[in-house]
This record gives C-alpha cells, sequence and structure tokens, in this order.
C-alpha cells in the first residue's frame, strides 16, 4: 500500500486512524521510525525476537507471519524522544526462498501488518 498523502489513515469499513510518522530503513539499514506528527524519532537495533505465535495471520501471500521484535536506541544515532519499540501482532511478511545459486543479489517486497509499541 503507498504512503497515505493526508495525516489520516483511511481503510474503508476497516480502519480510520491519525498517521504518525513512516517507518523505512536508512542508508546503512539501521530500522528508523520518523513519527513527524509527534516530533520523534528512534533510530533503532534489534535486541530481541521471538517467533509469532502459530495462530497469527500467514499474510496474504500465505508464507507465515514475521517474528515479533524489541527494538532499542542505537548509541551511535541520536533518536529525539523514543528509547524502545516493539513489533507484534504480526500477519504476514515472511519472504520467499531464493535460490542463491542462479543470483547473487534479490529483491522481494513481502506485504505484512504490525502493531508497533513505542517508549520513551
Amino acid at each position: 500500500m503507498p504512503l497515505p498523502s493526508t495525516s489520516t489513515l483511511v481503510l474503508p469499513g476497516i480502519l480510520r486512524a491519525a498517521v504518525l510518522g513512516h517507518h523505512f530503513f536508512d542508508a546503512s539499514l539501521t530500522p528508523t521510525f520518523d513519527l513527524s506528527s509527534v516530533g520523534k524519532i528512534l533510530y533503532a537495533g534489534k535486541t530481541a525476537d521471538i517467533k509469532a505465535p502459530l495462530t497469527a495471520s500467514k499474510g496474504p501471500a500465505g508464507t507465515g507471519a514475521v517474528d515479533w521484535l524489541q527494538l532499542t536506541a542505537k548509541s551511535t544515532y541520536e533518536s529525539v524522544g523514543l528509547s524502545l519499540a516493539y513489533r507484534v501482532e504480526t500477519a504476514g511478511g515472511v519472504g520467499m526462498s531464493c535460490n542463491t545459486s542462479t543470483s547473487t543479489t534479490a529483491v522481494q517486497s513481502v506485504q505484512y501488518a504490525a502493531e508497533y509499541w513505542f517508549y520513551f
């Protein structure tokens, strides 16, 4: 789904929610949570993970739910107002296997949904 162009995300019949910001990976592959609507940013590193429950949604591609994560602010970056995040309640997101014997690089786009919990 493309990023919303407004400050409200609307999924008809499902959800109407304020958009707090955006999640992406910077050039060094650091998970970045830019919550510009509330003036906060988290540059994170994974500090723990656990497999998603077997009952979690496998997602539209049926590949399975990605792990639940604990993400902590990286000491080499300057996060603002946030120190910790959890990715939970995942649905989908597991990539398909790649045949590395025939390709040295591969890009996949896998749909998933998750809740992110942020802490100061």
